[in-house]
């Protein structure tokens, strides 16, 4: 098997038709070998039910089975339940209010059999308003490609590539060797698997052509889109990087650059609440409690608990320069 498509499905009755129909409908050639490995994570509506129907008229090359799930677990759960299951060179996960371009798999697959020394393969994805309008996530068309194989610019690049595990064709063994599953019982289990897969990458090669491979939804009801309880929402992203922050191996030059750019999002948005004002404090002093952190990190750190933090930052960022 070449590509084994995981998709989670939780109470998405509107939106898994096109999800779905998206996989069915892709194009490439006969010698691709795909599957399409659906989680049923025991949801309240009809969703599966709906998956099913489809997938019982369907009769081309994506073979589909289902995982159901005893009980709701989440999505980290569900992806990580599609990852035993793969038996695919590459996984490719897909979000069940999200699709995918005609073309997404073939094109895609054509970068990992040019670059097949790549562990992430990653397409150009645009997010879509409910309006319809859409914009991308990756605004540089000054090439058709980008490939990197070099570890010292991989690393560098790496932040500045789209953190998220969706729209990338990412090499299975690669994941399974570095245990890199996802943290089960949080939100923004995208970021923190991101910060972790930092330590493991070598080669990467990102395709910014367009059309994209990929639309993103942005729902007003989802969990990362909703309004409601903001704060709340910021203390949960925060306690999910800390956690990474405190596991991760060393922090480098650039990874502390993230944990500076946590910092300052942070010391920016306390200025309306205390409780996030206490959150940045804590969260601070735990940084600098933590074994990676060195002499120069408290400099460096110490900075983002000032007043003008856009200035202090840019200080920071420079500081950063003098860690290896």
């Amino acid at each position: 098997m070449d590509i084994s498509i995981i998709i989670p499905i939780y109470n998405v009755r509107e939106y898994i038709k096109d999800c779905l129909e998206s996989v069915l409908n892709q194009r490439f050639s006969s010698d691709i070998a795909v599957e399409c490995i659906l989680v049923d994570d025991r949801g309240s509506d009809d969703s599966v039910s709906i998956a099913k129907s489809i997938i019982s008229s369907y009769s081309g090359p994506v073979e589909c089975r289902f995982i159901t799930h005893e009980k709701n677990s989440g999505q980290s759960a569900a992806r990580n339940s599609g990852i035993r299951e793969a038996s695919g060179k590459y996984l490719f996960f897909i979000d069940s209010d999200d699709y995918i371009s005609e073309d997404c798999i073939e094109q895609l697959y054509a970068l990992a059999k040019k670059y097949p020394q790549a562990e992430l393969i990653i397409g150009n994805a645009a997010y879509l308003h409910e309006n319809g309008t859409t914009f991308p996530t990756i605004s540089d068309n000054s090439a058709k490609e980008v490939y990197s194989n070099n570890i010292r610019n991989t690393k560098a690049n790496y932040f500045h590539l789209p953190i998220a595990p969706w729209n990338k064709l990412v090499k299975r063994d690669w994941l399974i060797s570095n245990s890199l599953f996802f943290k089960e019982g949080i939100i923004y289990e995208d970021n923190h698997w991101a910060l972790r897969a930092y330590f493991c990458i070598t080669s990467y090669v990102i395709s910014l052509k367009i059309p994209y491979t990929y639309f993103y939804r942005q729902r007003p009801d989802s969990t990362m889109s909703s309004a409601s309880n903001k704060e709340k929402k910021m203390l949960d992203y925060g306690a999910v990087l800390r956690d990474a922050f405190s596991t991760a191996p060393y922090w480098d030059r650039n990874y502390t650059i993230k944990i500076v750019e946590y910092l300052f999002s942070l010391n920016i948005q306390s200025g309306g609440s205390k409780e996030i004002k206490d959150f940045f404090y804590s969260q601070y002093t735990a940084l600098c409690s933590c074994t990676q952190c060195t002499k120069l990190h408290k400099i460096v750190f110490a900075y983002m608990r000032c007043s003008r933090p856009w200035l202090r930052m840019g200080i920071a960022k420079i500081m950063c320069r003098l860690i290896k």
